[in-house]
């Protein structure tokens, strides 16, 4: 008679009272990882922030985690800590109070729409980089930051409110500060407490917007001269759940302010990161300077086109190398509703598990030289991660991957394109560059020369 395999349990550290071992882990994620598993086992147990964890790397669990049992690892479940700040958006719900929003902003992401945004998205950068000049120093990082969280003010709410971007921006920087800090101590001088403050001014703010918004469409409607504006903030307008009825305005809020919470450091993290390792290999930055040129032309002032973009397979394999090597996510927890097995591992209802891409993305069994910026890894033939489906989650994976992907790499194209069909470029030498992991981008504001180059047209 065949013997039933005895799952293991996972064991592990406990660190520091509440925080455990969560401080070392964000100094490193990937050194920590390794250390752990060395010393523990492939799955493994820490304390996070007064949470026990299990500890699960690799290519198969995150696609268990994220696709193939999904239901059965809800995010919200493993993440009490981000409840004050995002209760109620699309990060923190499951089945149709997730759905219903997230189909009715779906469209702001179709290929239509993002045709459409290449040009707003292209003035606002020449825009940008106007002002810099023909030659100069400039910290990279607030560049990137100012044009990707302006637009995303622009794409939620058009151009009618653009005048209070200044006021939400501000308020907003206080209120990231807090949400990102593991201590949460509500308390007047703590970044926690004047992270709460903040939300209380963003909540006001954002429904002043709302509420001019309905005011203007029931004027327009009342006329016949109601108008399709076509920013988010017009589609969860018009959105309706499952009985027809209008979506509430505190779903709404929620909503517009989980897309603000992913434009703030995400895309900029990105755009920075794919820069600085470009600059970091010269040659890299040379092939995917000609990519530029061969589709769009050398003259900055030229029209991006979607399709334009759409053919730059290199830089396309750059931006994933650089999530890659520099996830935005360098771990995600879930919550688990039934007990399950993971790789002969017992895995418990109602623990918390972790995902570290920031581990697996750097893990050998997947990626050759997994240390080497290597954009090439994506390209054919090799296509690394094709052949380890859920080894590589830049954007995440399964059905709750970020709605945001496409628009997001749009914005890193048409910045990139525009900066090199402009400039040429170089980092500024001896400055910290050293990796810091929640937000994901350097610790410096990443300095850069720049020059106007010599072959572009007056």
């Amino acid at each position: 008679m065949a013997t039933a395999t005895r799952l293991r349990t996972p064991v592990g550290g406990q660190g520091l009272p509440y925080i455990g071992e969560a401080l070392t882990f964000l100094r490193d994620p990937a050194t920590f990882v390794a250390a752990r598993r060395a010393r523990y086992g492939p799955i493994f147990t820490t304390r996070f922030l007064g949470q026990r964890v299990i500890v699960l790397p690799g290519a198969e669990a995150q696609r268990i985690v994220l696709a193939a049992q999904v239901e059965n690892f809800p995010w919200r479940d493993g993440n009490p800590y981000a409840e004050p700040f995002l209760a109620g958006t699309l990060a923190l719900t499951d089945g149709l109070p997730h759905d219903i929003p997230r189909k009715a902003m779906s469209p702001a992401f179709h290929r239509r729409s993002l045709t459409d945004y290449v040009a707003q998205i292209q003035q606002a950068v020449d825009t940008r980089l106007g002002a810099w000049g023909a030659a100069g120093v400039r910290p990279f990082f607030p560049e990137a930051h100012r044009i990707t969280f302006s637009l995303a003010f622009l794409l939620l709410f058009g151009a009618d409110v653009f005048e209070q971007y200044d006021d939400l921006n501000r308020v907003w920087t206080t209120f990231m500060d807090g949400a990102v800090n593991p201590v949460q101590l509500n308390l007047p001088f703590t970044p926690f407490g004047a992270a709460l403050r903040a939300q209380k001014r963003i909540e006001a703010h954002l429904q002043a917007i709302i509420t001019q918004r309905r005011d203007s469409e029931q004027a327009q409607g009342a006329s016949g001269a109601a108008m399709d504006r076509g920013d988010l903030l017009d589609m969860l307008l018009r959105a309706r759940d499952q009985h027809g009825i209008p979506l509430a305005d505190e779903v709404i809020r929620a909503e517009l302010k989980v897309l603000l919470f992913a434009s703030y450091d995400t895309t900029p993290g990105t755009m920075v990161w794919l820069l600085v390792e470009l600059l970091r290999h010269p040659a890299l930055l040379a092939r995917a300077r000609q990519e530029v040129i061969a589709h769009c032309g050398a003259d900055a002032a030229a029209p991006l086109t979607y399709e334009m973009l759409r053919q730059m397979t290199l830089l396309d394999a750059a931006i994933k190398e650089a999530l890659r090597v520099h996830p935005q996510s360098v771990f995600s927890l879930r919550g688990v509703r039934a007990a399950c097995e993971i790789a002969g591992y017992a895995i418990p209802a109602k623990s918390t598990i972790m995902l570290v891409p920031a581990y697996t993305h750097r893990m050998p069994e997947y990626f050759a030289d997994p240390a080497v910026f290597d954009p090439d890894r994506f390209l054919p033939p090799r296509q690394e991660d094709v052949k380890h489906p859920y080894a590589f989650i830049g954007f995440g994976g399964g059905p709750r991957i970020c709605i945001g992907e496409a628009l997001a790499r749009i914005e890193i194209k048409v910045f990139f394109a525009q900066l090199v069909r402009r400039f040429d470029l170089g980092l500024v030498e001896r400055q910290d560059l050293t990796p810091r992991y929640v937000p994901s981008r350097p610790k410096g504001n990443v300095l850069i020369t720049y020059s106007e180059r010599a072959d572009t047209p007056a």
